[in-house]
């Protein structure tokens, strides 16, 4: 659009970056544009499409954000503008109807973060996958957000549900409930809480990983297999005032002087240009092994599923921590009794009803309330939406996640009883000879 000699553009930015990322990149792009006035409005991702989907003001002109399902979910509702030439070509992880949108300009991967001396204190030893971060040991140790709260969580839990199953993965989720020392408000949480050393393990994205990584020795990470990596995008807004200015921004972007301020150690990013990504040798990404398998994410399906995912994990995990606490604690108290018991020649038969109490116990504990055969039903799927701050679901949502409640009451009582029930035999007498 046309300006005023006296009013240069005002390129508006919506972000889920940090404010260090952001400046760095608009100092950069001032040296390239300086009559341009840029401006940045920082929110999580959640946020910010309350933000878009509301008409808050102010519109802005650009979107930038790590986590690509949420882009599906923009372009689902029309609040994008086709982006060009500059737009991403073809790709497995950006599907064919968000293409016109989305402009890569970086990548990221998602794993974990320790803290070496943290664990060290507490005997444990760095984990290198979902499924370490299970172990008793790690109890009270671990953190991670809300996918509901950060869309780059969201990717990491739509990851192990990808790569585990529906059912098989949320076993994993309720159980690595009962591990959480706290779910964080957002995901700059949980590297924060790793470096003051509130808690040992964190599950994040690899940008807020690497500028703790690189400043400090004692924080390690690492991948799980198969790992999860993706580009960063980003997008215009529909209703901007600045779109023009917002294309040279995106052409910024993945230009090299783009890349290589993005190419900043501070910064966490990992460019798509190549030349300027060996510029980052101490990421993460940089190190990842050739041969390392990786998910064949499937983001049509996260956007699909969004919000029932995001209401799953809030109702199974984040609302239920101490429960959940209690109960793994009884778990894992009783499990090290039974083990106890064959190491010191019990009766077999014995032994193998205990060991199915415990079995039965777990998937109790461990059972989603959404069958995997109900994902099939896509107007049922649709009908979950994203939280809201002041904005009450709708009324299927509210009815499903109400018997959600019931049943998981039902299952972590019954779960407890039979735990309790294997307690009591193994205080009894005819535990005589046990530990």
């Amino acid at each position: 659009m046309a300006h005023a000699t006296d009013a240069p553009p005002r390129l508006v930015v919506l972000t889920s970056f940090s404010e260090l990322v952001s400046q760095e990149l608009a100092d950069a792009y001032r040296r390239e544009a300086p009559g341009v006035s840029l401006s940045f409005i920082h929110k999580k991702t959640s946020a910010a499409l309350n933000h878009l989907e509301r008409g808050l003001g102010p519109t802005p002109d650009l979107v930038m954000a790590s986590a690509l399902d949420a882009f599906g979910w923009m372009a689902e509702r029309d609040l994008l503008v086709p982006a060009g030439a500059l737009a991403a070509q073809a790709s497995p992880y950006i599907e064919p109807s968000l293409e016109p949108y989305c402009v890569p300009f970086a990548q990221a991967g998602y794993g974990v973060m320790w803290h070496r001396g943290y664990l060290d204190r507490h005997g444990l030893s760095p984990p290198r996958g979902w499924e370490a971060l299970l172990a008793p040991g790690f109890t009270g140790h671990v953190a991670m957000s809300s996918p509901a709260r950060s869309g780059t969580t969201h990717v990491i839990v739509e990851s192990l549900l990808q790569a585990r199953g529906w059912e098989p993965g949320w076993a994993d989720l309720m159980a690595l409930g009962g591990r959480l020392a706290t779910v964080t408000a957002r995901s700059f949480g949980v590297p924060i809480g790793i470096e003051r050393e509130r808690f040992g393990v964190g599950l994040v994205v690899d940008a807020l990983a690497a500028p703790v990584l690189a400043s400090d020795a004692d924080v390690g990470f690492a991948y799980p297999s198969p790992v999860t990596v993706l580009p960063v995008c980003a997008a215009l807004v529909r209703g901007g005032a600045e779109l023009d200015e917002a294309r040279r921004f995106l052409h910024f972007l993945t230009s090299s002087s783009g890349q290589r301020a993005l190419a900043s150690p501070s910064l966490g990013r990992y460019p798509i240009d190549p030349s300027a990504a060996a510029g980052v040798p101490g990421h993460p990404l940089a190190r990842l092994a050739p041969g390392q398998e990786r998910l064949a994410y499937d983001a049509e399906l996260s956007r699909r599923r969004y919000g029932l995912v995001n209401a799953l994990f809030d109702h199974l995990v984040t609302y239920r921590l101490e429960r959940l606490r209690e109960f793994w604690a009884r778990y894992d108290e009783l499990a090290e009794r039974v083990a106890s018991r064959a190491q010191s020649g019990v009766d077999i038969d014995a032994l193998t009803g205990d060991r199915a109490d415990l079995a039965s116990a777990r998937a109790l504990a461990t059972r989603v309330p959404f069958a995997a055969e109900r994902l099939t039903d896509a107007d049922l799927v649709a009908q979950f939406s994203r939280h809201q701050p002041g904005l009450m679901a709708g009324a299927v949502q509210r009815e499903e996640e109400a018997a959600w409640g019931a049943r998981l009451d039902a299952d972590l009582t019954a779960a407890r009883a039979l735990l309790e029930a294997l307690a009591k035999r193994l205080d009894g007498p005819s535990a005589a000879g046990s530990p």
